[in-house]
């Protein structure tokens, strides 16, 4: 078995670790005190009321208005007026963020890291939580950025859920229950701490909304409110399941298309977000997105350009149709529902799902007969081309050898890739090429902090060539963050 020596100080309940050792608890904004005889408004409760539209309700849109376009006059950088968060005085702002540059900074709340970043030197993991009886990891994938701080979920035995985050010391929590929020979904982490995270609040029933903190747990920053339309009467959705991303200098994107309404968002992570795509029937579903600091934003949802299809669709320039749109690949089945990411250079990253060797790839090239492509069943990378032309793609790994499937995927910006894998003989864990024994980093079977590896999940790669995953033991679900994740084929 592949050993592991842990450093750094995981969870042991959250009780016991803001008791025991030193977990910054953020008194997160609470909410302000109500009027003699009436219910306490919360932070949230009037950043959503100043998001909602007009119509029965105080305050414009936040976010730019659906059909508006980045550099609009009532769109781009916040500048106070009433299409901007920056024009409302109960959400904190904080300001656009600068390009990050990848250096390391010794953050307040975190000590140094124990066990450095680098691609040198082979394989080595730092402990950053654990679960106990005290304390529950949420199994949603974990988020990393690039100077090692580490972003999860949990609740303790009372059911309280925080965001936490963590590089292998002393974890800061920010109880989500003070700003009148519960359910939190996926999260993304940016170059600077900020967090955007998806949650619903106790009466927002099935509908979840999109909001933005920060290490501090100021706000936070309502994205897209837990209701039908989002506050921004978009006729689409957020739920439990939906994704959201967030590039290194804090351009963030989620998209609320379901059935064809709804919009795609991209901006800074402290608001004024503007509408990439509309859904339309050309634009029907999505599910995995991505995004880069240049705003390109890569998602996995179902077009409609030679029947209904699924494929990794890009978005650059605002509202394009569905002929000028790039691809890394389309007209898969719509059962095909690949994982993707996506790095600063624009290339792509995605794996095929299933267990049938070979992928039906239907293209329709505009005045010439329908074409059907087969692709093995694997993981690869993509430079984006136009709809109709045939994909660019590389292989990274498929699976004629010792991998029956493949599951969540990621790239970095030297287009180092490491993706989920389950093996012909049982099993699975996390590649970053195709030798099962070379490429491994760690799986089922092996040994972390002292246990055996029963289950685990991709998190985040970053540029330090380090790894935030999740693993499952006897003892329950920890989140961990491994270095010297050089690309596949190097030395281990």
């Amino acid at each position: 078995m592949q050993r592991a020596t842990a450093t750094g100080l995981g969870a042991k309940g959250l009780a016991l670790v803001v008791a025991a050792a030193g977990v910054h608890a953020c008194a997160a904004e609470a909410p302000s005190e109500a009027p003699s005889g009436g219910a306490a408004t919360s932070h949230v409760e009037q950043a959503l009321d100043e998001l909602r539209p007009h119509g029965g309700r105080r305050g414009s849109a936040a976010a730019l208005p659906i059909g508006a376009r980045e550099g609009d006059g009532d769109g781009g950088e916040p500048d106070g007026g009433a299409g901007s968060h920056a024009a409302r005085p109960d959400v904190e702002q904080r300001p656009p963020k600068k390009h990050h540059t990848h250096r390391r900074r010794h953050r307040g709340h975190h000590p140094p890291r124990s066990c450095g970043g680098g691609c040198e030197g082979g394989l080595s993991f730092t402990a950053i939580a654990s679960s106990s009886g005290d304390f529950t990891i949420a199994p949603l994938a974990v988020a990393l950025n690039d100077e090692g701080l580490v972003a999860f979920s949990g609740a303790d035995s009372g059911g309280v859920e925080r965001l936490l985050l963590g590089s292998g010391g002393a974890l800061t929590a920010l109880d989500v229950s003070l700003w009148g929020l519960e359910r939190v979904g996926r999260l993304a982490l940016d170059g600077e701490g900020a967090l955007a995270f998806i949650a619903a609040t106790a009466t927002s029933g099935s509908f979840f909304g999109a909001f933005a903190t920060d290490t501090d747990g100021s706000g936070p920053t309502v994205l897209y409110a837990p209701e039908a339309g989002g506050g921004l009467a978009d006729d689409g959705a957020l739920e439990a399941s939906s994704r959201i991303a967030i590039a290194a200098n804090g351009t963030v994107a989620f998209s609320s298309i379901q059935d064809g309404h709804g919009a795609l968002y991209r901006g800074p992570v402290s608001g004024s977000l503007a509408v990439v795509r509309t859904g339309t029937g050309a634009f029907y579903n999505n599910q995995e997105l991505d995004v880069n600091a240049a705003g390109t934003v890569a998602m996995q949802m179902e077009h409609g350009a030679c029947g209904l299809q699924r494929g990794v669709l890009l978005f650059d320039d605002p509202e394009p149709d569905i002929d000028d749109v790039f691809k890394a690949i389309a007209g898969v089945s719509v059962g095909q529902q690949p994982d993707t990411a996506l790095n600063d250079s624009g290339l792509v990253a995605f794996a095929l799902t299933g267990t049938a060797p070979d992928v039906d790839v239907l293209r329709c090239p505009e005045g010439e007969d329908p074409e059907h492509l087969n692709v093995a069943l694997g993981v690869y990378t993509a430079h984006p081309t136009p709809l109709s032309d045939p994909p660019a793609l590389s292989l990274v790994a498929d699976s004629t050898g010792a991998f029956a499937s493949f599951g969540a995927v990621d790239i970095n910006d030297a287009g180092t890739v490491v993706f989920e894998a389950d093996l012909d003989g049982g099993g699975r864990g996390i590649y970053r090429g195709p030798d099962p024994v070379g490429d491994r980093i760690v799986a089922v079977g092996d040994e972390l902090g002292g246990e055996v590896v029963t289950d685990i999940q991709l998190g985040q790669l970053n540029d330090e060539c380090e790894l935030a995953f999740a693993a499952v033991t006897a003892s329950g679900r920890s989140v961990w963050r491994a270095s010297g994740v050089a690309p596949g084929g190097s030395s281990r």
